[in-house]
């Protein structure tokens, strides 16, 4: 039996390449099938046809900033070294829709993975996603995919529903997605269930073999802050929790991501970090404050001290915060702009919350087996 598993995992994104991986590596263990990631290039150029111009006028800038920033040119090499040694590849790349279609990679079972495989704003409604390139009479599941917004806008329905009705299990990773796939109104025969994250699939000692592959080696402690900027600006909640966090552990910060942080103060801004040196700085952490939903989730793998910088209501992300909510963790997530946070040092891993993960994950494995079989 072969399974070919559709999403994003060539996006120089930690959190891309590690839910791929994880969900690769689950399936192989618990299936012993043969399991592909099928090599579809995301962006490429039906998604670069959809950008406005100041979309593309800021793409050609980064690409024209990277090639003479050493440390970008080094994490993409990282992330190479990451893609060759870690991931299982179809034999073919698709480098277009058109290519997908023309030679389609045959498997018993197709998987539309995680990550935000369905969002609107960044896939542009992208049909591969949903496995249309598949044979009809295959199986197709979805687990833990993501819409991201919290509803569909209403001319993307009839298309969405209809590619849908051709999936005998949907899991999504929100319950925002649950509340879209009820609005479609599918048929009861399509099960639709909320299912974690696939790098939960995971435990940490999986996850070690990869952080012991690391190029850094850091001996003191450290707060570690990993902030992105692409979806919601996390200040200025960030800088004040920084500030209180220094003053609590008393020991140095080190930042990764490509966000700007007001706070002014010493950080350690390590160099060439790829999947692995990532896997690296949040097992090490003495806390990790982060904007990341997969910042989130390896926190929660490792069982670290964690606070998470969630979007305000009006920018409509609640992919950290459903996650917080399920497992009885709200407290430890902070709206971006609150600028006098009340955060909290103690340790989120109560017997009760342990279990209430180790359930959520176990639900999530029990419903992947189920439609597998």
């Amino acid at each position: 039996m072969k399974i070919g598993i559709i999403t994003l995992h060539k996006v120089p994104n930690y959190g891309s390449a590690l839910q791929a991986y994880a969900l690769q590596y689950y399936l192989k263990r618990s299936t012993n099938y043969d399991v592909e990631l099928i090599d579809y290039i995301y962006p490429n150029k039906f998604h670069f046809k959809q950008e406005s111009i100041l979309q593309k006028a800021k793409r050609t800038l980064k690409k024209i900033l990277t090639l003479f920033n050493s440390h970008q040119i080094q994490k993409r090499k990282r992330f190479q070294l990451f893609y060759s040694k870690y991931f299982h590849l179809s034999p073919k790349q698709y480098r277009s829709i058109h290519q997908i279609y023309t030679d389609p990679p045959i498997y018993d079972i197709y998987i539309t993975g995680s990550d935000q495989v369905w969002n609107l704003k960044t896939l542009y409604n992208d049909p591969v996603m949903y496995c249309t390139f598949a044979p009809p009479e295959k199986k197709k599941i979805a687990f833990s995919a993501s819409f991201t917004l919290p509803s569909l806008p209403t001319q993307y329905k009839n298309i969405i529903r209809n590619r849908l009705l051709e999936y005998s299990f949907i899991g999504v990773r929100e319950f925002s997605g649950l509340n879209i796939l009820k609005e479609l109104d599918l048929p009861p025969t399509i099960v639709q269930k909320c299912t974690c994250d696939p790098t939960l699939l995971l435990q940490a000692n999986e996850y070690d073999e990869l952080a012991k592959d690391s190029s850094i080696n850091i001996k003191d402690d450290y707060i570690l802050i990993y902030a992105l900027g692409y979806a919601f600006i996390p200040e200025p909640a960030m800088s004040s929790i920084i500030r209180i966090a220094i003053r609590h552990y008393k020991c140095k910060t080190v930042f990764l991501g490509d966000c700007h942080i007001e706070y002014k103060c010493d950080y350690t801004i390590p160099n060439n970090i790829g999947p692995c040196e990532f896997i690296y700085l949040i097992k090490n952490a003495k806390h990790v404050i982060t904007s990341s939903f997969h910042g989130t989730m390896f926190s929660l793998i490792y069982r670290k001290n964690f606070t998470s910088i969630l979007p305000n209501k009006q920018q409509k992300d609640n992919r950290i915060q459903d996650i917080l909510t399920i497992l009885g963790l709200q407290q430890y997530g902070i709206q971006n702009d609150n600028e006098q946070p009340n955060i909290t040092f103690k340790s989120p891993y109560a017997q009760e919350i342990i279990n209430k993960v180790n359930n959520y994950i176990n639900e999530s494995k029990q419903a992947l087996n189920s439609a597998l079989f």
